[in-house]
């Protein structure tokens, strides 16, 4: 998305019949967002890639990105209904809490 775009009315509905909220606008990723998270989760391998390339100069940067399905990618829904946004909301409902458990885990070791 380009910078400061709001979510689609399609993604507000998606996330409003799971009871979630959602506002704000779209800002594209920085390297020093990248410095100041813990994980940099992506949907896809394509997105993470380009991601590891902004901060390929320091390993332990690189070493927070990761896709967040390790199963496959989670394709961007925009113009292809509502149906496949939900599906999408269902989807991360389903991969995010796992996500986390990883991540948790491994930084803990």
């Amino acid at each position: 998305a380009a910078e400061g775009m709001p979510p689609t009315p399609e993604a507000v509905d998606a996330m409003a019949e799971l009871g979630i909220r959602v506002e704000g606008r779209s800002k594209p990723l920085t390297r020093a967002m990248i410095e100041h998270a813990t994980a940099v989760f992506c949907l896809t391998e394509r997105h993470a890639r380009a991601v590891r390339a902004m901060v390929e100069d320091d390993p332990e940067l690189v070493s927070r990105i990761r896709r967040l399905d390790p199963e496959g990618d989670i394709d961007d829904p925009i113009g292809r209904g509502p149906a496949v946004y939900r599906a999408v909301a269902d989807r991360l409902l389903a991969v995010v809490p796992a996500a986390l458990q990883s991540w948790s885990r491994a930084a803990r070791a």
